[in-house]
């Protein structure tokens, strides 16, 4: 169910193995997490540590080589998911020290972040002064979940029935 060459390479999606690059590094993602489960899970040594090399390439993978940034985001959030699961809400702290760590070294750690991800706020800003059709994925995304915001002020208790929106 492969394609003749399982890993195609072009410009605009990276390498891939699935069908498209969206769903690669969304299903990447997912095995990522499911890595670092039997990572903790795995009673010998040698199991844990070959778990926890395939997440760290996982990650590797979705990150750098797919040019998708929602197998990225749902890949950061899965690490914290984890994290949270498996140590608790003491994690948090953890966490936190963390992310002023990645503050205070943000000027030197920001080659290591993915283009895909930096280009967001960029998209949505540009988006914002153009406001005419959505061009970007996070132009549209934002579109997306300004409208929906709106939508849930506008009828948070009831919602909206069939038929409710008109062309």
């Amino acid at each position: 169910f492969l394609p003749g060459d399982p890993y195609k390479y072009n410009d605009a999606e990276g390498y891939i193995v699935f069908k498209g690059y969206i769903a690669h590094n969304i299903l990447m993602a997912f095995a990522m997490f499911m890595m670092l489960c039997r990572s903790v899970f795995t009673k010998k040594l040698t199991c844990k540590i070959l778990w926890l090399f395939l997440a760290i390439m996982t990650f590797l993978n979705v990150m750098y080589l797919v040019h998708s940034r929602t197998g990225q985001i749902i890949s950061i959030f899965l690490i914290i998911f984890f994290l949270i699961y498996r140590y608790g809400f003491k994690s948090f702290l953890w966490l936190l020290i963390f992310g002023a760590g990645l503050f205070v070294l943000r000027n030197e750690l920001l080659p290591l972040v993915p283009n895909k991800i930096l280009e967001i706020k960029h998209e949505i800003v540009s988006h914002e002064a153009s406001r005419d059709v959505t061009s970007t994925s996070a132009g549209r995304r934002y579109e997306i979940y300004s409208n929906t915001i709106n939508l849930i002020k506008n009828s948070y208790g009831m919602g909206y029935g069939t038929g409710s929106f008109q062309e």
